[in-house]
């Protein structure tokens, strides 16, 4: 997930805690989302802990019928009160009384309730009393709520919760959802054809960033069913996916996303205009070539390569605009990833010669275990011939320089010899 949505999340669950309209904490949006998160914990620590006379009276609670207890909770307590007492009560009686409270005074309850403190009841309620409440919840479109339970809340409860949602409640739940490590196997509780409405639900809404967070946290299971959909999406559809991505620095969610597609879909999807613009090119190779960027080279070369001829042919010029450190980074993920080289060999074969300068700079500049990774990506006797024919004559005098550095000239010359 990207650290701006992140925040943005953050923002909007601390908002929401507090009783605001997200606007009236737009101050906090330049902060880490790690300090907005600590204050939420405070806030909430403050606002739920139970003072010793509600705990005494959660504790007589299981000495009265539930019936009478239910009556008292809604005539006399209220939600926010039995939400504060309710860390204090029998699991079991609590679950009795709960299902003798109607579903809006339950959802009035949640609103109030710290999860971390009432973790053994939450993980007791029945889906008979989960159901109604996370669709009256739905309907008041309180996402938060229902997002700060998912970790309490046993598998099949999720499943029929999740289930009980529309598209749009669930993506707005899952961009706030706490615990996001539970989300790939919350998804996967859900029958696969629910993943697809995600995108048309994202398109028809503008929901891109909710979409492209929960693609963030799933894995290239659930994201398979999505790719398909993702391909087939009209012309001005993935021109405002593209612009959702570029705004809020999503690449790390749709590069595997296209990675995913089959080669005729991926090629139909690179020929639309959204991705040929240099200002979208540029930004989807800082992206990968981020110091954090974490074998993102590995999802951008599907896409580089199916790219038209002057697409690609600008990607191989703004390769040449990159620092030190960035192609040191390209570098190094294509020597992990040698099925990649030829990618970046036909890129660099494509530059002008004064261009390619920067290349062999970097090349120069290799560190012996980059320098020793490469040149065993390059000398595979497989791929020798296929990936030494695409390197121009500048280059390869670089990479025997490295050689000679490294002592590894014998056994480039072997490689050489042998294609």
């Amino acid at each position: 997930m990207s650290e701006r949505l992140d925040a943005r999340a953050e923002v909007l669950k601390l908002a929401r805690l507090l009783e605001l309209k997200p606007d009236e904490l737009s101050y906090l949006s330049g902060l880490p989302s790690a300090e907005v998160r600590d204050l939420r914990d405070q806030a909430t620590d403050r606002l739920f802990t139970s003072a010793p006379g509600l705990a005494r009276a959660a504790a007589a609670a299981r000495l009265i019928p539930s019936g009478l207890v239910a009556t008292i909770a809604q005539r006399a307590f209220g939600p926010m009160l039995c939400a504060r007492a309710a860390g204090g009560a029998d699991t079991a009686k609590a679950i009795d009384v709960a299902r003798r409270l109607p579903a809006d005074f339950l959802a009035d309850v949640a609103i109030h309730l710290d999860p971390r403190r009432t973790a053994e009841i939450i993980a007791a309620v029945p889906e008979e009393v989960v159901v109604p409440v996370a669709e009256e919840l739905g309907r008041r479109h309180e996402h938060v709520t229902m997002g700060r339970f998912l970790a309490f809340v046993p598998d099949h409860a999720v499943a029929a919760a999740i289930g009980a949602l529309d598209d749009e409640t669930m993506l707005r739940t899952a961009f706030v959802l706490e615990h996001k490590d539970r989300l790939d196997h919350a998804i996967g509780l859900l029958p696969p054809e629910r993943l697809p409405g995600i995108i048309d639900t994202a398109a028809r809404l503008e929901l891109w960033s909710e979409a492209l967070d929960l693609l963030a946290h799933v894995s290239d299971e659930r994201k398979g069913p999505i790719a398909e959909v993702v391909a087939v999406l009209e012309e001005g559809v993935v021109a405002g996916l593209v612009a959702a991505v570029s705004a809020d620095g999503l690449w790390e969610s749709l590069l595997p996303v296209v990675r995913l597609m089959g080669e005729e879909p991926r090629i139909r999807i690179a020929a639309m205009p959204a991705f040929h613009g240099t200002e979208v090119l540029a930004d989807i190779l800082h992206a990968a070539t981020a110091e954090d960027a974490d074998g993102l080279w590995v999802d951008l070369v599907p896409l580089v390569d199916a790219l038209p001829d002057e697409a690609n042919a600008r990607v191989a010029g703004l390769v040449t605009t990159l620092d030190p450190a960035a192609l040191a980074v390209i570098l190094r993920e294509a020597a992990a990833a040698p099925h990649t080289l030829e990618t970046l060999l036909r890129l660099v074969a494509r530059m002008r010669p004064d261009d390619r300068e920067v290349v062999v700079t970097a090349i120069d500049a290799a560190e012996r275990e980059l320098g020793e990774t490469l040149l065993a990506g390059l000398t595979d006797p497989e791929d020798v011939g296929r990936l030494v024919a695409l390197v121009p004559d500048d280059v390869l005098t670089a990479v025997r320089r490295a050689a000679e550095r490294f002592d590894l000239t014998a056994e480039l010359d072997a490689a050489l010899a042998a294609r």
